[in-house]
């Protein structure tokens, strides 16, 4: 992943080269696969990990790549799709878990997706003074101006049914409890 990502610093340096230099923020769960890559390329680089139930994420996963892959394809998923990508998230946390408990749980800023969605704002007041940045005055307003116009009660539900999927979701809690016994509350 090393040669990756010193393309993907190209294209991210390409498409800042008229701006003011600013730090970036990569938001991806991908990166779980490959931290040491990462940080070879970006070093120093720290790790904001929001922590939601498995149950609730994998099935949306797998939702979201069914939907997006709809046209591309002239059969349904394959049975086996949603066991596949429980495997991939599994093998990424534990990877992500392990380089944690390696000596470097200090990069890491954990946030509860329900405390993320219950006050935005005041998790982000602790991201930014975790990472010893300033929140401006216009930043806190523009962020509440966002948050109020984008609630969750504002939104359309989008509704699937995991067993649509083959997904069990008591298999699913045994399956990732190494992480949600420790990271979920």
């Amino acid at each position: 992943m090393v040669p990756a990502y010193r393309y993907h610093q190209r294209v991210l340096k390409l498409l800042q080269w008229k701006f003011p230099p600013r730090p970036w923020r990569l938001k991806t769960p991908a990166h779980m696969h490959s931290i040491p890559a990462l940080l070879e390329v970006y070093p120093g680089a720290t790790f904001v990990m929001t922590h939601r139930d498995v149950t609730q994420v994998i099935p949306s996963v797998v939702n979201l790549l069914d939907v997006m892959s709809e046209a591309l394809r002239s059969a349904p998923l394959a049975t086996d799709f949603a066991d596949n990508q429980a495997g991939f998230w599994e093998r990424a946390l534990r990877k992500t878990v392990a380089y944690r408990d390696a000596g470097h749980d200090d990069e890491f800023f954990d946030i509860q997706f329900a405390d993320l969605q219950s006050d935005p704002l005041r998790e982000m007041e602790r991201l930014y003074a975790w990472s010893g940045e300033d929140l401006s005055d216009d930043a806190r307003k523009r962020m509440r101006a966002w948050s109020d116009g984008n609630s969750r009660d504002r939104q359309s539900m989008h509704e699937y049914h995991p067993e649509d999927y083959g997904i069990d979701l008591n298999a699913l809690r045994r399956q990732f409890s190494f992480y949600s016994d420790r990271f979920v509350s």
